[in-house]
């Protein structure tokens, strides 16, 4: 770390595992992206536990409001008008405009994408994030994610695996020690998923942030593959945890139309294999178990 020029320690984990925690520089403003419709007691769980649990301090929350209808939800947003930025995003759901749209309102210098049906459970989730965010060679950062019940919902994607690409470890125990640790340490990815990720404004704008194309579902594969292809380095980071109530606001939409289009965008890449996963291991499951 002293010949790179990074202020790091150096943490044991457990026997045999160790972690980089980087010092962070400053204390730069971090926009937390927030798409909603209705839906308000998720919404309110969410941002209850950014403010009841996060110890970095020094953030804003926007607030995108798609069509909400609800009369608790627009009651709830009206509530939080005061103390968040609460925009209205009128018109058909499309992820991609709606957090591109949130990034053109940001003040800050990181922007964190965030779904509004997550849940904060460690603390230093917003630092352990933005530690990495601030190594000049990282373009995206994403984190540990639980279904509720602790099963490991997303420890980074898989390019490849299950069609374009899945979540790593999906299902499994939140305590499984897994194949070579790789869902306990901070390691280096293809991807990671939109439902918490944090991305520098300076790379995010150097790419042109989410292509709208993408309405649904694959617009962060898509972005992190754009990053990679600059030079950018994508990294999950299991010290970020949170719970995922998974599509608690939409469903489990995956719409053909995007998946073609990331398959022409992206599929000799894919057609290649994921760098980061051994091409002896199986394609139709998330488990990096040996291949049929």
């Amino acid at each position: 770390m002293r010949r790179r020029g990074y202020e790091a320690r150096v943490e044991s984990i457990r026997p045999g595992l160790y972690a980089v925690r980087y010092k962070l520089t400053g204390t730069p403003l971090v926009s937390i992206i927030i798409p909603t419709r209705d839906r308000w007691p998720l919404l309110q769980q969410c941002l209850r536990s950014i403010e009841e649990k996060t110890s970095y301090a020094r953030y804003e929350i926007i607030v995108l409001d798609n069509d909400s209808t609800e009369p608790e939800a627009l009651t709830g947003l009206n509530g939080i008008a005061d103390k968040w930025r609460v925009y209205p995003y009128p018109g058909p759901f499309n992820f991609s405009a709606l957090n591109n749209f949130g990034a053109a309102q940001a003040r800050g210098e990181y922007f964190v994408f965030l779904n509004n049906d997550t849940q904060v459970v460690k603390p230093d989730w917003l630092t352990a994030m933005l530690e990495q965010a601030q190594r000049p060679e990282v373009g995206a950062v994403g984190a540990r994610l639980h279904y509720p019940d602790g099963r490991i919902q997303h420890a980074g994607l898989i390019l490849g695996v299950g069609g374009v690409a899945d979540h790593a470890f999906k299902g499994l125990a939140g305590d499984a020690f897994t194949y070579f640790a790789f869902a306990n340490v901070v390691r280096n990815v293809s991807g990671v998923t939109a439902a918490c990720m944090l991305v520098p404004r300076r790379a995010f704008e150097e790419v042109g942030g989410f292509d709208e194309r993408l309405q649904v579902a694959l617009n962060d594969v898509d972005l992190c593959l754009r990053l990679r292809q600059r030079g950018y380095l994508i990294v999950c980071t299991p010290f970020a945890l949170l719970y995922h109530h998974e599509s608690g606001t939409r469903g489990g939409l995956h719409p053909p139309q995007d998946e073609e289009l990331v398959r022409g965008i992206w599929g000799e890449l894919i057609r290649q294999g994921d760098p980061y996963y051994n091409p002896n291991l199986t394609l139709s499951r998330t488990d990096w178990s040996l291949g049929d």
